[in-house]
């Protein structure tokens, strides 16, 4: 490789890191092309010499995190199932930590396939990462000749990508990783019983620990407080904006807000907002920590929150209380406390 041709590929890696870097700060939405170049320190022109649009760059991030994942699964001592379901978890699990709104609109653009090829490209190579995992198994005596290799790993692309799209339709109300874990563990395991050549498969089946274990903790391994922080992260966001559909879609209906000085359901507090009571003009999350309680979380959220109120524009520096609970399979905002801080 040329002097030329190594430049430019520390170049595109760069993008690539500050790219990473920057959208696991800040979100996905929250990121532009000229900070990302700006944080590679490069021309905004160099982005587009290597990348269309920014999309383009998260998909090639993605598609660079699941190549190691493929070969992280590959060098597995288990059997065929533990290495389907070691792939499809943590791909799931980066999937999640991307975010739902860039999902979203990979989803969308699924739909539209004019818009980009990056989905069907992704989709053939899962498939194909699949299928050499089966044939894998076949080869190694796992699994009989007469498995059914092309159809058995279409079907597990599905059930790989509906839960995707499940995830992205319903805006998060349940969880993927745990749904696909679920799938791994009881529905596939059963699939490929079926299929097994004498003694090993139905050893490694019986036997499959890992399968068990990525089941029953996969909320864990996903972390229950990402899980809970991005719920939050919804509601400050909704906040900000004074978007009180957001706002209502993250709270309980019996949601408290406690303020300095007054306490209020949520009904009072969304008329705070639409009433222009208080107009927020700006939220600078400075630190979050959440804690799990059984099927209740804590959330201490350092802020400073801005606003206009009777038309001075003030800024002040809370640690806020948020308290969530589950409620069939999602977490709920349930109590909203401000606390000054006065240091």
């Amino acid at each position: 490789m040329g002097k030329q041709r190594i430049a430019a590929e520390r170049t595109r890696l760069k993008i690539m890191d500050a790219a990473e870097k920057l959208i696991a700060e800040h979100g996905f939405d929250n990121v532009t092309v000229d900070e990302i170049a700006a944080e590679a320190g490069v021309a905004k022109g160099s982005f587009y010499t290597y990348f269309k649009r920014k999309e383009d760059v998260v998909g090639e991030i993605a598609h660079t995190n699941f190549e190691t994942m493929r070969e992280q699964s590959n060098k597995l001592t288990g059997g065929v199932c533990d290495k389907i379901a070691a792939f499809l978890v943590e791909s799931m699990k980066y999937i999640v930590k991307s975010g739902i709104k860039l999902s979203q609109q990979w989803v969308k653009c699924g739909m539209e396939p004019e818009l980009t090829t990056d989905v069907s490209d992704k989709f053939a190579y899962d498939l194909r990462v699949i299928r050499e995992i089966l044939e894998a198994a076949v080869q190694s005596g796992e699994l009989s000749k007469q498995t059914p290799l092309e159809n058995i790993a279409r079907f597990i692309a599905v059930e790989y990508y509906g839960a995707v799209a499940c995830w992205c339709i319903t805006n998060g109300a349940f969880d993927p990783v745990k749904l696909l874990a679920d799938y791994c563990a009881i529905q596939l395991r059963d699939t490929l019983r079926e299929y097994a050549a004498g003694e090993s498969m139905e050893n490694n089946m019986n036997n499959n620990i890992m399968i068990d274990k990525i089941s029953e903790n996969t909320e864990r391994s996903r972390s229950m407080e990402e899980i809970v922080l991005e719920q939050s992260k919804k509601f400050w966001k909704a906040l900000e904006a004074a978007d009180t559909d957001g706002m209502r879609a993250v709270a309980d209906p019996s949601c408290m807000f406690v303020h300095i000085g007054t306490t209020c359901g949520l009904d009072k507090e969304m008329r705070y907002f639409t009433e222009k009571t208080f107009i927020p003009t700006g939220v600078k999350i400075n630190d979050q920590k959440s804690n799990i309680y059984g099927d209740t979380a804590v959330v201490i959220t350092d802020c400073h929150y801005s606003l206009l109120l009777k038309n001075e524009e003030t800024t002040h520096h809370f640690a806020v209380t948020e308290v969530y609970v589950r409620m069939d399979g999602a977490w709920k905002l349930v109590q909203f406390s401000f606390t000054a801080l006065v240091y």
